[in-house]
């Protein structure tokens, strides 16, 4: 469900359940993926190896393969998102869009914002 549907801006979907949040922010802190002029790529075993030595942390083999199997996800999910017919990632695929619907929120939206 969108914000716009509940009408609250502060709204929240619920998360699935995170069993390892320590590595999620290990993730974050290494990055999602390099990004340099060929575009993006996933982490190496070599960038996990200099966040270890810098934080000063020692991470299981399962955890390292963990960190580039999300990393790798993150490039291809990345990759995909270019397409123009690309589904959002957390909408099932059997998800029917309905864009007449959108055009008539989207210009609900303007209206009210160009009121303000």
């Amino acid at each position: 469900m969108m914000r716009a549907d509940i009408g609250d801006p502060d709204y929240l979907p619920d998360m699935p359940p995170c069993t390892a949040p320590d590595l999620l922010q290990i993730f974050n802190e290494i990055g999602p993926a390099i990004f340099d002029s060929m575009g993006a790529s996933a982490f190496t075993d070599a960038h996990i190896g200099w966040w270890q030595f810098n934080a000063r942390v020692r991470l299981n083999s399962w955890e390292c393969r963990t960190l580039r199997h999300l990393s790798k996800q993150y490039v291809q999910t990345l990759s995909a998102a270019t397409k123009r017919d690309c589904p959002a990632p957390w909408q099932p695929q059997n998800h029917v869009v309905n864009l007449s619907e959108i055009g008539q929120n989207l210009e609900k939206e303007i209206d009210r914002l160009m009121n303000l």
